[in-house]
């Protein structure tokens, strides 16, 4: 078929879009058996190869489930979002009164799945899945309850001694309503099949129109469809990152694969190669969970570059910093660089706990200088802060948010403090555990488990600070104290202690719980 429509002329770009749009369009999940057949299936699925950046769609489709649709937020994944019905009076009697002319179908599921994946820079598959086995079992336990209750009454009209022929029309009676209310379930099935259609329809087509207030910022690559509306910011095409360690692959990777040509600076082609072996690995596992097309991942490798030559940076449209938290080493990296890049390259630093004010400074584009602070693991964790500093403009900053955004995250704004927003809270949380555990309030697990369990959060303190790494928290802590001068920001000596004795958590083997063993047991620290 691409053979044929490319020797009539057709573009195999438009051809590759009509066929992947062909087989995944309209999707049931498949599923058999006499129930299936009865009141229909117990989940269908719609899904949709749909031009435009997977950023885009994800914050539209995000949009409409929350207003168009009254659903809230069950569950968050990586690669997907679970959907229930908006609780509450106010929800409930719009849903009742179909205000607005919407039928709310979706409202009905017991659960909706949501999921945006890259095709490549310019399409995403998106793929909803609707649970109705909630109303499955009521529909079929009500056909069964009518036919029991037919039966029934047969019973009591032979036992009354009327004639048979008479008694026993309660029987038809009973499967004849018992069928109608079943097959009656099979109409609500397709109507929710049609509101999922409906969905990717809008999504296709660019009308789900997001508030200004909510509205994100557009790819800066142009990705966009023509249906989709926003200017792009074409001066942004390539980008550098300095170093290549776990932060800075991770942002080589999620820049890679939103469409940027990207240049990944570390002082050692030892030390490039293990950085491009863990994306790699990354993009692999990503495909093998079907989160990512194989054909995006290859185009994500394509574009990233390594090199050990500062200068191979100078073309690049924002240098984003990833290297150790050394204010020292930064800087001359800065300094080098600001006498190469060209007048409009954004410097950004990956920084988690200096100020981007004492970079900015020995440079000469102060007013071109921001924040971009990653979350480990970059190509898992949404957020980025957005840092604007007292020198920074107001374009340059909404440049950066707007960058940020079309990498596919969300980027929140943050003031030049040391720490920022998230580490401002996070690192005196951290500091007071290991102080629990030196004053004796409880044990390691014991602690971990706690927060876990009593406060929802998906991991307890120690096994945070071994997956951030002890000798990062021990660095930011220093910054931090040395900015604040307050108590809380103090490294404790516990975690000196453990520092200096090469503990570093995950990465060294050894932290709070010692991972050379399977589950890891924890670390005797002769407390």
């Amino acid at each position: 078929m691409l053979a044929l429509g490319t020797e009539v002329g057709i573009l195999s770009v438009h051809l590759q879009q009509a066929l992947l749009e062909e087989q995944t369009r309209a999707v049931a999940v498949p599923q058999k058996g006499f129930g299936t057949w009865l009141a229909g299936p117990q989940r269908v699925a719609a899904e949709r190869v749909i031009s435009g950046a997977a950023g885009v769609h994800d914050e539209a489709l995000t949009y409409w489930m929350e207003d168009g649709e009254l659903l809230t937020i069950k569950r968050r994944y990586p690669d997907s979002t679970a959907w229930e019905a908006r609780r509450g009076a106010m929800a409930s009697l719009r849903r009742s009164i179909g205000a607005g002319g919407k039928r709310y179908t979706l409202a009905r599921a017991r659960e909706i799945v949501t999921r945006v994946v890259p095709v490549d820079t310019d399409r995403a598959h998106v793929r909803i899945v609707a649970d109705l086995s909630n109303t499955r079992r009521e529909h079929l336990a009500g056909a069964a309850g009518m036919a029991v209750t037919g039966s029934g009454f047969t019973a009591v009209a032979i036992t009354l001694g009327i004639a048979i022929p008479f008694a026993l029309v309660p029987i038809p009676l009973g499967l004849a309503l018992g069928f109608s209310l079943a097959r009656a379930r099979r109409r609500g099935v397709e109507r929710m099949q049609t509101a999922l259609e409906q969905i990717l329809d809008r999504l296709e087509h660019g009308e789900i129109e997001i508030p200004p207030t909510l509205e994100p910022p557009q790819n800066p690559l142009a990705l966009q469809s023509p249906r989709t509306t926003g200017t792009p910011m074409s001066d942004i095409n390539r980008v550098g990152v300095l170093g290549c360690g776990l932060m800075g692959s991770g942002i080589a990777q999620v820049a890679a694969a939103a469409g940027y040509q990207t240049v990944v600076r570390d002082v050692s082609d030892a030390l490039n190669e293990k950085g491009r072996g863990r994306i790699i690995k990354s993009l692999d596992k990503a495909v093998e969970k079907g989160k990512l097309e194989p054909a995006a991942r290859d185009l994500t490798l394509d574009r990233l570059t390594f090199t050990t030559a500062v200068a191979d940076l100078e073309q690049s449209d924002v240098i984003i910093e990833a290297v150790t938290e050394d204010l020292d080493a930064k800087n001359t990296l800065w300094q080098e660089l600001d006498s190469l890049s060209g007048a409009d390259t954004i410097f950004a630093s990956n920084t988690s706990s200096l100020t981007i004010a004492a970079m900015a400074a020995v440079t000469q584009r102060a007013d071109r200088f921001v924040g971009l602070h990653f979350f480990n693991p970059v190509p898992i964790m949404k957020l980025v802060e957005v840092v604007r500093t007292v020198t920074t403009s107001p374009a340059t900053f909404d440049r950066a948010m707007a960058f940020a955004a079309s990498l596919g995250k969300k980027p929140i704004a943050a003031k030049d403090t040391s720490g920022f927003i998230v580490n401002l809270l996070l690192v005196p949380y951290l500091l007071d555990a290991i102080r629990a555990v030196e004053g004796g309030v409880g044990s390691i697990p014991d602690i971990d488990q706690g927060m876990v369990l009593g406060t929802g959060y998906p991991m307890g303190p120690f096994t945070l600070l071994d997956f951030v790494g002890l000798d990062t928290t021990f660095k930011i802590a220093e910054i931090m104290f040395d900015e604040y001068r307050e108590k809380r920001y103090a490294p404790p000596p516990l975690l000196k202690r453990m520092v200096l004795a090469g503990m570093y958590g995950k990465k060294s083997g050894k932290g709070f719980y010692d991972y050379s063993s399977t589950p890891p047991a924890v670390s005797d620290l002769g407390l």
